[in-house]
């Protein structure tokens, strides 16, 4: 499951640039903006910095140093209830549909076919390619040829994600990618397999957790009593990782769905915020943001989705969406410093966005909108 934005809630918007300045390693925050949440902060990430090293890393086919990079460790695992995530959102940089990557990836694999984190890297593209082939629409409203590039996407996937497996059983994002597929496809035994697999290896892990009570949801064919059972088993874990009680968030979360698909805004942002009491959590932020988008609470939404982005970077989604929030609220105030200081943060978050993943259906939304976001044209 590929990062949602809230695409029938929100208006569109958007901007460009080439990625010409030096990136801080935090995403900017809007100046004077609001905090929103008196919750725990979401555990250190990875920087802006060390993703946009990856990427670079990938296209000049630097393939030992993105072994060195995305080297993987269960003992690391194991020990430090934030590893995990930091791991995911150097992943991240794979999970994009921008065409350009296959070769470099196909030519990572083919020189080290016995590479488990180059086939890893490899199926978290290939997911992200199904799942834009997919699009967004509910199933009514998709075509058998989506549906189809879906299946040739995914089944590719799975090729990679077996030979991860043969390579290195113990890499928990393994587990986590195939359970995704397992869900799309609604094969509910061997996803629940895969999650016993998963725990078995890192037993304290929140990322496989977070996946398996995302498939347990009642409109996905799960129900609220499966949601409790896990979350229930998760309570019991805490010890090993205390940020384990914020899955009993999820709760709230699923309420703010329902609520969204009522259009009821300022009751999906209670339960959000209602969900945030047990732990600060990217997903929370993201949707919350993404709420407040639609709302057009401009600096609420950016407040936001800097959380999230603290946690996920290289998310460009949150990037292209953060900026057209940037953009609006200056439009909201004078023609001065202050506007042009927000315009120059949101083109900086789009130049970012661009080098990550041009093709992303945010971005390209978010630029045909908001033409001040567009880079300064070259000599």
């Amino acid at each position: 499951m590929r990062l949602v934005t809230l695409a029938s809630l929100v208006c569109a918007t958007a901007g460009t640039v080439t990625l010409a300045v030096a990136c801080a390693d935090r995403p900017a925050r809007a100046p004077e903006a609001p905090a929103v949440s008196a919750a725990p902060a979401p555990e250190p990430s990875i920087t802006t910095g060390d993703v946009l090293a990856i990427h670079a890393m990938v296209l000049a086919d630097a393939f030992a140093a993105l072994e060195r990079r995305l080297a993987w460790s269960v003992d690391s695992a194991r020990r430090d209830p934030g590893y995990e995530g930091r791991y995911r959102a150097k992943l991240d940089v794979f999970d994009v549909g921008d065409p350009a990557l296959a070769p470099h990836l196909d030519a990572w694999v083919a020189r080290d076919t016995t590479s488990s984190v180059a086939h890893l890297a490899r199926a978290t593209y290939r997911i992200a390619r199904a799942s834009a082939t997919r699009g967004g629409p509910n199933a009514t409203r998709t075509s058998a040829e989506r549906f189809a590039g879906m299946r040739h996407w995914s089944d590719l996937a799975r090729e990679d994600l077996a030979s991860a497996f043969k390579f290195d059983r113990s890499n928990l994002l393994v587990y986590f990618e195939s359970l995704g597929i397992a869900m799309w496809y609604g094969e509910h035994d061997h996803a629940s397999a895969l999650l016993s697999e998963g725990l078995a290896e890192v037993p304290g892990s929140l990322v496989l957790r977070v996946r398996a009570v995302h498939a347990m949801r009642p409109r996905w064919g799960g129900s609220a009593s499966q949601m409790e059972q896990l979350i229930d088993d998760a309570d019991r874990a805490a010890s090993i990782n205390p940020r384990l009680r914020l899955l009993r968030g999820f709760l709230s979360y699923d309420e703010a769905e329902a609520l969204l698909e009522r259009k009821d805004l300022a009751g999906a942002i209670r339960m959000y915020t209602e969900a945030m009491r047990y732990g600060d959590h990217w997903q929370f932020r993201l949707d919350r943001a993404a709420a407040y988008y639609a709302a057009k609470e401009y600096r609420l939404a950016i407040d936001d989705y800097t959380a999230a982005l603290a946690s996920r970077p290289a998310m460009v989604p949150a990037l292209a969406y953060r900026a057209a929030s940037y953009d609006y609220l200056g439009w909201q105030g004078p023609a001065d410093e202050r506007r042009d200081s927000l315009v120059t943060l949101g083109r900086r978050d789009v130049g970012i966005a661009l080098v990550l993943d041009s093709t992303d259906d945010a971005l390209v939304q978010v630029l045909q909108t908001h033409r001040g976001l567009h880079p300064p044209a070259t000599p």
